[in-house]
């Protein structure tokens, strides 16, 4: 029998339970407010269209989609929706790498020709596995070359048919003394993939990671495969949004980008890693240990300040892009919060994903806020079509002037992508205006001089393109476009 003591201390302590819970609920509700009106404004300010995802200390403490994930049929973003994520591929590859490792099928220490007998020995020979997984074998870009892409989307072939036409070429430098961001290498992994199980990559990584982590609505994508709840992809140009260029996903970036997965089952990846689940702890710190430009193998790992004396906050994790769809999956790791963010409008060339993450990243602990940034795309499209070249110029260093209110950080190839367009609707002379402002303004940038020179061949100025050209190939000896019209250009 309860006394009558004991009874009468129980009602004070379950009142002020009570009130604990509530104010707990409210604080709760609170912070999704204010992470719900963060992203709003991104989203109303077309910075964002996609689904978010965060997860603190194991628990989901918020999930909304934005947008449209068809502008055509309006259908609305859910939180299954499948999008292309780009890069974040990276990390799947490494680890299926670590597992082949485990097995003692692959010494990351190894020359590629050890796997790969028919690579060009003078250029293998030089290259590991390990420079491959860190973006450190000076090996060139295969993406960057336009007519590469253009030839894989419009050719049924095989990953070994692109490795050997497209993942071969001189080294840009000695394999292992610098860091240099590149697709080739990860394509490269994906074939040695293929090679070592005598399996094609995609069943590989569902065999051996999609189905141990659950991830029942992630896979290799492809324009023929028939999805439920897939994402349209869109590009934002000056004249609004439109579907993105075509691509194949499946061939044209392969074991480098060519999965679609959902933010639930990102999670479901993130917490099979945290679990040891796929591979052991020791093969997992291999793959953690940051080496030129903070990369470990398929992450980046920044060690940050973290505002108070003596402590860093270490983030883990990568960004995705390709056509039509950016991704980004942070882990804080002191801090245990996974934020993923997953769009369907290339967001990150015009905005910044990451900077997104830190603001609700601020919002969870309490921080001081991070202001909203202004995209400088956005800003010119919406005077594009009643302003001169000469004008638009004059707002862009407004907007320069402004940092804190506007990202210029793309503004070399958003101003080369707006004198392209300028010209295209019959604006030459705008277009010529803002071309030849974009060489003044970034004077090293090959880019800047090969659109200004294939405006100049068109209007007819042989002579000037071809000198545009010339320092076009000079500041980048790999500039295909410089390459070709030189060529075209010679008497």
């Amino acid at each position: 029998m309860v006394s009558a003591l004991a009874m009468g201390q129980q009602k004070p302590l379950c009142f002020f339970t009570c009130i604990l819970l509530a104010l707990g609920s409210a604080m709760a509700q609170s912070k999704t407010g204010q992470l719900d009106q963060f992203m709003q404004q991104y989203h109303n300010h077309q910075l964002f269209n996609g689904n978010v995802l965060i997860i603190e200390k194991g628990n989901t403490v918020f999930s909304k989609s934005y947008g449209l994930a068809s502008l055509e049929w309006n259908q609305a973003h859910q939180a299954d929706t499948k999008f292309r994520i780009g890069s974040l591929t990276k990390q799947f590859t490494a680890l299926l790498i670590m597992q082949l490792k485990e097995q003692g099928k692959l010494d990351l220490h190894h020359k590629i020709t050890h796997y790969l007998p028919w690579y060009p020995k003078e250029i293998g020979d030089q290259i590991t596995i390990h420079h491959l997984l860190t973006h450190s074998s000076g090996l060139i870009n295969y993406t960057n070359q336009a007519a590469a892409i253009d030839d894989i989307n419009t050719h049924a072939y095989s990953p070994d048919e692109i490795a050997r036409k497209y993942c071969v070429s001189p080294l840009e430098f000695e394999p292992g003394t610098q860091f240099r961001y590149c697709n080739t290498g990860y394509f490269l992994l994906g074939v040695i993939i293929e090679t070592l199980t005598r399996k094609r990559y995609v069943d590989v990584l569902r065999e051996n990671i999609l189905q141990p982590a659950g991830m029942t609505h992630s896979g290799m994508d492809s324009p023929e495969a028939i999805l439920t709840n897939r994402a349209e992809g869109y590009s934002y140009t000056f004249d609004g949004f439109a579907h993105a260029s075509y691509i194949n996903p499946a061939t044209a970036t392969f074991s480098a980008g060519g999965m679609y997965s959902t933010v639930g089952d990102l999670s479901l990846w993130q917490k099979a890693l945290s679990e040891d689940k796929l591979v052991t702890k020791e093969n997992k710190a291999i793959m953690f240990t940051p080496n030129r430009g903070n990369y470990g193998y398929g992450f980046y790992i920044n060690r940050l300040p973290s505002g108070q004396p003596g402590q860093v906050t270490t983030v883990i994790g990568h960004n995705g892009s390709i056509s039509g769809f950016s991704s980004s999956m942070l882990r804080y790791l002191e801090d245990d919060i996974l934020v993923i963010l997953l769009d369907n409008t290339r967001a990150e060339r015009r905005g910044n994903l990451e900077n997104i993450t830190l603001g609700l990243v601020h919002i969870l602990l309490h921080k001081s806020g991070v202001p909203l940034v202004e995209s400088m795309q956005v800003a010119i499209t919406e005077r594009v079509h009643k302003s001169s070249g000469a004008d638009l110029i004059a707002y862009y260093k407004t907007m320069k002037a402004q940092k804190s209110v506007y990202d210029v950080s793309r503004a070399e190839s958003i101003l080369i992508d707006l004198g392209n367009f300028l010209a295209q609707q019959g604006r030459i002379n705008d277009g010529h205006t803002v071309l030849q402002f974009a060489t003044e303004e970034f004077p090293s940038s090959s880019g800047c001089y090969s659109a200004y020179a294939a405006l100049l061949v068109k209007e007819g100025q042989l002579r000037a393109a071809k000198a545009m050209y010339q320092r076009a190939l000079e500041l980048n000896p790999v500039n295909e476009q410089a390459v070709i019209q030189l060529k075209a250009l010679q008497p």
